[in-house]
C-alpha cells in the first residue's frame, strides 16, 4: 500500500559477515546468506509479516503488530539456532535483530522510509549476536498481550537520533525441550559510554591493539594502553572494541576506582556480566566456586556449591585466580575473547595477581587482555609498574602509548567536528591551548 501508515520494522543482521567472507570465501559466505534468507522467509511468513528487502547480509522487514514481529524474531533465532547444530564454528550463522515501531512512509516499489526505519537499523546495530532488542514504543505496545521476558537496558542515545531512545532486551530463546539458547554476555557499559564520536591521530594505536588480537589465538596477549588523563586511552580502546563486536568477537571488562571496596574488583564486573547471561558456567569454576558467587549476590541462584575456600592467603588467591582463567576459558570458543581492564593505574594486589596468572598460566586460553593506566597517576609503591616489567622481559606484554595530538591532527578533529577546515592561527591557538590533549 502506498502512503503512510503505522507498523512494526524489523531488521536482522549477520554478525561479522564481512570477516566471516574473509575466512571461509565468497562462495561459503553466499550459502550462508542464502540460509539466513530461507529462516527469515520462513519465520516472517508464518507470522504474517511483509519482508521489504534483502540487505544481502541482514532483512528489512515490516509486521502490522508489534506481538508477531517479535514472534517473527523469536522464530528466525530459532530457527538460525536449529541450522548452527550440525555446522563447524567458522561456518555458523550469527544472527542480531533490531525491532522498532512508528508510522512510515511506503513507496510505490513497497520500500518503506521515515524516522523509525532508521531507529529501527540503529537499535539492531547495538544488538549482539543472537539477541533481541526492541525500543520503548514496541514494548509498550506489546503491553501485557505477550510475555517476552523484557530486560530493560535504559535509554541509548542511537547515531543519527537527537533524543535518547528507551531499549529493552527480550529473553533467550528456547532451541528444545532441554536446551536454552545461549545468552550474549552484555558489551561492557563503560565502554559504551567510551565510543567517542570522532576519534583523530590513533590509527597506529588501533593496529597495534589489532595485531595482538590476532596473535591470541596462539595464547594470552596482554596489552597496556598508556597515556596521561584525558589523552584517549579509553575512547581508543571503546572504539577498537565496538568494531570487534561487528566482527563477532565477545568482549567483557571491568573498571578499576581509587575506592574500590572489595578486592578483584574489575573481575567481579566481568563474572557478574558472564555469569549473569550464563550462569551454568560457575560449576566449571573449580574449588574457589563459591567465593566467585559470593563476590557476585544474587546472580547465581539455582546451583548447588560448595562453601567458600578457607585456606591461607596464597592458596586462596591462587584458587581464586584459576577460577577467573576458568570462567573465561569456558566461555571462550572460536574467536579469543577480550578482556579489558579500564584505569589498572588504581587496580588493587589481588587484581593484578589475578592479571599475572592470565599473562603467565593461561596459554590454552584464546584471550587478549588489555589494560589502560596513566603513567603519571601511579602512587609510590604500587605494584603495576614491577608487574609490566616482569611481564615485558617474559615477553608478554605489548606496551601501546598513546600520545599527545599533533598540530596537523588538532586541525583534522577540529574539521571533523564542525564541517570545515579551521584558520591555520585558530588551530596554532587551540593546540597550544590544549597541548594536544583531545579531552579539553
Amino acid at each position: 500500500m502506498v502512503g503512510r501508515g503505522v507498523a512494526t520494522i524489523l531488521f536482522t543482521d549477520q554478525v561479522g559477515s564481512t570477516r566471516l567472507r574473509e575466512l571461509i570465501g565468497d562462495d561459503g559466505a553466499d550459502k550462508i546468506g542464502r540460509e539466513h534468507d530461507r529462516i527469515v522467509a520462513d519465520a516472517v511468513t508464518s507470522a504474517g509479516g511483509r519482508i521489504v528487502k534483502n540487505l544481502g547480509d541482514g532483512a528489512l522487514v515490516v509486521f502490522d503488530s508489534s506481538v508477531d514481529a517479535i514472534t517473527a524474531a523469536q522464530r528466525i533465532l530459532e530457527g538460525v539456532n536449529v541450522y548452527n547444530r550440525d555446522i563447524s564454528e567458522a561456518h555458523r550463522l550469527k544472527l542480531r535483530i533490531g525491532i522498532n515501531a512508528g508510522e512510515l512512509v511506503t513507496g510505490e516499489d513497497g520500500d518503506v522510509s521515515g524516522l523509525p526505519v532508521a531507529v529501527a537499523s540503529r537499535v539492531c546495530e547495538i544488538a549482539g549476536a543472537s539477541q533481541i532488542i526492541v525500543t520503548g514504543v514496541v514494548r509498550s505496545l506489546v503491553g501485557r498481550r505477550a510475555k517476552f521476558g523484557f530486560q530493560p537496558l535504559g535509554p541509548y542515545q542511537l547515531k543519527g537520533v537527537v533524543e535518547p531512545v528507551e531499549l529493552w532486551a527480550v529473553g533467550a530463546v528456547v532451541v528444545a525441550e532441554t536446551q536454552p539458547a545461549e545468552t550474549v554476555i552484555p558489551f561492557p557499559e563503560f565502554l559504551r559510554r567510551g565510543v567517542p564520536r570522532l576519534l583523530v591521530g590513533r590509527e597506529k594505536q588501533a593496529a597495534a591493539i589489532e595485531a595482538a588480537y590476532g596473535a591470541a589465538t596462539d595464547g594470552v596477549r596482554f596489552a597496556v594502553v598508556i597515556g596521561e588523563p584525558g589523552i584517549g586511552k579509553t575512547a581508543l580502546v571503546s572504539t577498537w572494541c565496538r568494531e570487534a563486536v561487528e566482527r563477532g568477537a565477545t568482549i567483557v571488562g571491568g573498571r578499576c576506582t581509587p575506592d574500590a571496596a572489595l578486592p578483584y574488583q574489575p573481575f567481579i564486573e566481568i563474572a557478574r556480566a558472564v555469569l549473569g547471561a550464563r550462569p551454568g558456567l560457575i560449576a566449571d569454576l573449580g574449588p574457589a566456586s563459591g567465593n566467585i558467587a559470593q563476590l557476585v549476590p544474587g546472580v547465581v541462584t539455582q546451583v548447588t556449591l560448595p562453601p567458600p575456600v578457607q585456606a591461607d592467603p596464597d592458596t586462596t588467591r591462587y584458587l581464586m585466580a584459576e577460577a577467573f582463567a576458568r570462567l573465561l576459558r569456558a566461555d571462550a570458543a572460536g574467536l579469543p575473547v577480550v578482556v579489558v581492564l579500564d584505569d589498572l593505574h588504581w587496580a588493587d594486589e589481588h587484581s593484578l595477581g589475578v592479571v599475572a596468572h592470565l599473562a603467565r598460566y593461561a596459554d590454552d586460553l584464546a584471550l587478549l587482555l588489555i589494560g589502560t593506566y596513566r603513567d603519571t597517576d601511579l602512587v609510590r609503591n604500587h605494584p603495576l609498574p614491577q608487574l609490566l616489567t616482569d611481564l615485558r622481559r617474559e615477553r608478554r606484554l605489548v606496551r601501546i602509548p598513546v600520545p599527545r595530538l599533533t598540530e596537523s591532527e588538532v586541525g583534522e578533529l577540529i574539521a571533523a567536528r564542525f564541517g570545515a577546515e579551521a584558520p591555520e592561527a585558530v588551530v596554532d591557538s587551540i593546540s597550544e591551548e590544549t597541548q594536544g590533549n583531545p579531552f579539553f
